[in-house]
C-alpha cells in the first residue's frame, strides 16, 4: 500500500496505473488541497511543459481516480501543501495505511471547493514563473542602473537576493 499527497495528474497517469498493474502499489491515497500553490505553481508548471517527471496531484488530483478503483482521491482537504498531514487526520491516513481502509477525512479540515486564488494561478503556471522572472530581471536592471556607487548597488543587489532567497525558502 502506498500513500501519496502530490505526484501525479494527466502527464503521469501512465506511471502510476503501470505501478498498479505490477503489483509494486496496491492503492493510492491522494488528498487535493484548497490552497496548495507549491504544487500549482512548481510541479504543474513543469508538468505542463513536459520538463519533468513531477506531477500536480496535490492540486488537480489524479484524473484516473474514478476510473481506477486503486486510486483513492480525498477533495478538499482545507490548507496548504501539509493540510493533509494535520493531526486530526492521523487516524484516517492510518487506517488506509495499515488495512487499506478508506474513509472521510474529518469535517474540520475539509471544504468544498479550492481556492481560486490558488486554483487560477495553476492554470498558468510556466505564465506565472515567467512573469517572476520577468519582475526579478527587471528589479536586477534597475539596481544595476542607478547612479550611485557601486559599493552601495552592490549592497543593494545582495539585499534583493537576500529577500528572494528568505520568500523562496520560507513562505
Amino acid at each position: 500500500m502506498s500513500a501519496s499527497q502530490c505526484t501525479g495528474a494527466a502527464y503521469q497517469i501512465r506511471t502510476l496505473d503501470s505501478v498498479i498493474a505490477e503489483g509494486r502499489v496496491q492503492k493510492v491515497l491522494n488528498y487535493v488541497a484548497t490552497a496548495d500553490w507549491v504544487v500549482a505553481l512548481f510541479p504543474r508548471a513543469l508538468q505542463m511543459l513536459r520538463l519533468q517527471d513531477l506531477g500536480s496531484a496535490g492540486h488537480d488530483g489524479f484524473d484516473n481516480s474514478r476510473t481506477n478503483p486503486a486510486v483513492i482521491q480525498k477533495e478538499y482537504v482545507r490548507g496548504g501543501h501539509g493540510a493533509a498531514l494535520n493531526e486530526v487526520n492521523w487516524d484516517t491516513i492510518a487506517r488506509f495505511v495499515l488495512f487499506g481502509e478508506s474513509q472521510d477525512f474529518p469535517v474540520s479540515i475539509r471544504s468544498a471547493r479550492q481556492s481560486p486564488f490558488v486554483r487560477i494561478p495553476g492554470l498558468v503556471a510556466p505564465l506565472v514563473w515567467l512573469l517572476i522572472a520577468t519582475v526579478v530581471v527587471l528589479v536586477y536592471g534597475y539596481i544595476l542602473g542607478l547612479p550611485a556607487p557601486e559599493w552601495q548597488r552592490t549592497l543593494l543587489g545582495v539585499s534583493f537576493t537576500w529577500l528572494i532567497w528568505k520568500v523562496v525558502t520560507t513562505v
